[in-house]
């Protein structure tokens, strides 16, 4: 095993070497001129500790227009060579917007034939890319939207760079209103009237307050200018998807039977959860694991209380104190939840007997938390109480049978 792991990292080691070639920069763009001309450096590195032979060529629509070095260009290990290229620009290119060209440095085992084709097929390839953008007649905008995560009454952050490729000068104002999944509005930002001069680009920043409930939500960016107008939607999410456990009850229960656990939850996110999975774990006051349950795949509506089925077999088990673990699977995720639970010979206590213990829709997070610290105070002097008389019991017992006579045989 040892030596097949040294002859892995090995040849992990020599694939390196093999591949260790780099072209900087990986991406140029160059605004369109007609008849322009410039001249553009590219770094080619060789990280090997080898020599390598390259050659470069170029790729795309307008590659006739690129003239680069002739020949076959030799790096030594470790070695970096700055090349130059040239772009001239033809007289008219009839398309607006972005033109690729690719540059391809290709490593070869070989030369080069007469025509200054490779004689031998390549080794390794980079890559860089040339965009060359060509202005829309007219006035033509473009812009993307980045939005910042953000938790219930944070601010969220909508970055807008915007993109004058057009031919003319525009003034315009940015907006965006948000909505829920409904299509319900529940926020609009605008932004102050701007003047953006032509193949030109500028960035722009709104902010929205999130005083909404946990969920996706959508955001329609609209960029009116000169009489046009620039349209893009996007979803993002405020806060976490959260389900909380609003409820545990076992009913009809005698010790060594089969229990069934009733669990009820509540998807406080605005969308349906699916693919939900389940994991209940019950653990002695030891930490020793004595019952385990997998539920099948459920979904949870938003704002909807849903009940879940979990079974534990408590053949061989004894009332007492124990854990439960909740694990709920869903999103690439895994949310745990403890609970203290009692094992009686007819009842198993979860903790959430009573009344008030299940949340409604809408109920307030404040009154939920107090509620769950009242029953955890009662449970602890209900448990105090119960050791007491389990105590007094006990005692009384001893004394009873200290004072019977002895037994003469």
């Amino acid at each position: 095993m040892r030596k097949t792991m040294i002859w892995l990292i090995l040849f992990l080691l020599a694939c390196y070497t093999v591949t260790a070639l780099e072209v900087s920069p990986a991406k140029y763009t160059l605004k369109y001129e007609p008849g322009m001309e410039s001249e553009q450096v590219l770094r080619i590195s060789n990280e090997a500790e080898i020599e390598k032979t390259v050659v470069v060529t170029f790729e795309g629509e307008l590659s006739d227009y690129f003239e680069g070095p002739k020949g076959i260009i030799t790096l030594g290990p470790g070695e970096e060579k700055q090349i130059m290229f040239k772009v001239k620009m033809p007289s008219e290119i009839k398309n607006p917007g972005e033109h690729e060209t690719k540059i391809i440095v290709a490593e070869i085992s070989g030369g080069l034939s007469e025509d200054k084709k490779v004689v031998m097929s390549a080794l390794t390839t980079v890559i860089s890319k040339v965009f060359i953008s060509v202005p829309y007649p007219d006035a033509y905008l473009e812009a993307k939207l980045y939005i910042s995560q953000a938790k219930v009454n944070e601010t969220v952050d909508f970055t807008i760079p915007v993109f004058n490729l057009g031919s003319k000068d525009v003034d315009g104002q940015i907006e965006i209103r948000i909505t829920d999944p409904t299509g319900k509005e529940v926020g609009v930002v605008k932004g102050d009237a701007f003047h953006l001069d032509t193949k030109k680009d500028a960035k722009f920043q709104l902010n929205w307050k999130a005083e909404v409930d946990p969920g996706i939500y959508k955001a329609t960016l609209n960029i009116k200018y000169n009489d046009r107008e620039f349209r893009l939607e996007q979803e993002f999410a405020v806060g976490i998807m959260l389900v909380d456990v609003t409820k545990i009850e076992v009913l009809d229960y005698k010790l060594g039977q089969i229990a069934k656990f009733n669990i009820y939850l509540m998807n406080k996110w605005n969308k349906d959860l699916t693919n939900m999975i389940a994991e209940m774990q019950i653990a002695d006051s030891n930490g020793k694991l004595v019952g385990q349950y997998t539920t099948p795949q459920f979904s949870l509506e938003p704002a909807k209380l849903t009940r879940i089925e979990s079974y534990w077999d408590t053949k061989d088990i004894a009332p007492g104190n124990y854990e439960l673990t909740l694990f709920l699977h869903y999103l690439d995720k895994v949310f745990q939840d403890n609970f203290a639970i009692q094992v009686r010979e007819d009842s198993i206590i979860t903790g959430f007997e009573g009344a008030g213990n299940v949340v409604a829709v809408g109920s307030s997070p404040d009154n939920k938390a107090a509620i769950y610290v009242l029953i955890g105070l009662i449970l602890v002097v209900s448990n105090v109480i119960l050791w007491v008389l389990y105590k007094k019991n006990k005692r009384a017992r001893s004394f009873e049978q200290d004072k019977k006579p002895p037994v003469l045989k």
